[in-house]
């Protein structure tokens, strides 16, 4: 009698966390269809701009914030988990990660850090081969990312890959915005015809200036010529 009881309690258990899961499950879903629907046009406008692919700009925000729930995200309105490095002159936020109390970027709204983001990877020497691939081959640039160290996780890429598919993210990269643009080169020429090249890990502050004003269309600054040296180690994780 006393084993039919436990049959029945663990079988109504057992019931229960199933039922839990899928509604866990499908809530987390909703979520994400809605963090997706709030933010592509942000992420096709930097597609257009940059020629990263619209979907892996959204596959990692949705990675890196918990579509928008991390305690990271909620508090800094950082959607990428780029740490701060020896560049970064905004606000700040200690947070634990890899190490204890590490330097992550603060922004005053989402769209800042979606605009970092594209400048995080447009002006680092180690991302510039993704930008000679076609906007519709999201596999290679997730390959990429982490192959370049924007990550630690060994699986990065098979995630980025698993949230492109499962919301079908690639079809925002076939947004007519980018028709007949390979390349980010195409895209530059198109745009702005003296655009500068940033190589080597060392340039100075009139050529970032110059990079700022011409292919983020910010303000150059008013410093005076300096050497910065980029640190090749630094990542986004």
């Amino acid at each position: 009698m006393n084993a039919l009881k436990n049959t029945i309690f663990y079988s109504f258990l057992l019931v229960g966390i199933l039922f839990f899961n899928s509604t866990f499950s499908q809530s987390r879903t909703e979520k994400i269809k809605a963090y997706i629907e709030t933010y592509k046009e942000m992420a096709l406008e930097q597609m257009a701009k940059y020629h990263i692919p619209a979907s892996v700009i959204m596959a990692q925000a949705i990675k890196e914030s918990g579509f928008g729930c991390s305690n990271l995200a909620k508090a800094t309105n950082n959607q990428f988990g780029i740490k701060c490095h020896n560049e970064w002159g905004g606000d700040s936020y200690m947070f634990n990660d890899d190490s204890l109390n590490e330097c992550f970027r603060s922004y005053n709204t989402i769209e800042d850090s979606f605009n970092d983001h594209s400048m995080f990877l447009v002006s680092r020497p180690r991302y510039a081969h993704l930008f000679k691939l076609k906007i519709t081959d999201h596999y290679s640039w997730c390959v990429g990312l982490k192959n370049a160290g924007y990550a630690t996780a060994w699986n990065y890429t098979d995630e980025l890959l698993l949230i492109i598919g499962a919301f079908n993210l690639d079809e925002l990269d076939k947004a007519n915005c980018l028709q007949g643009i390979n390349t980010y080169e195409d895209l530059a020429f198109q745009q702005e015809k003296n655009i500068i090249e940033v190589q080597e890990n060392y340039f100075s502050s009139v050529e970032k200036a110059t990079l700022a004003k011409v292919i983020f269309n910010q303000e150059p600054a008013t410093e005076e010529p300096l050497l910065v040296k980029r640190d090749d180690a630094e990542h986004a994780e």
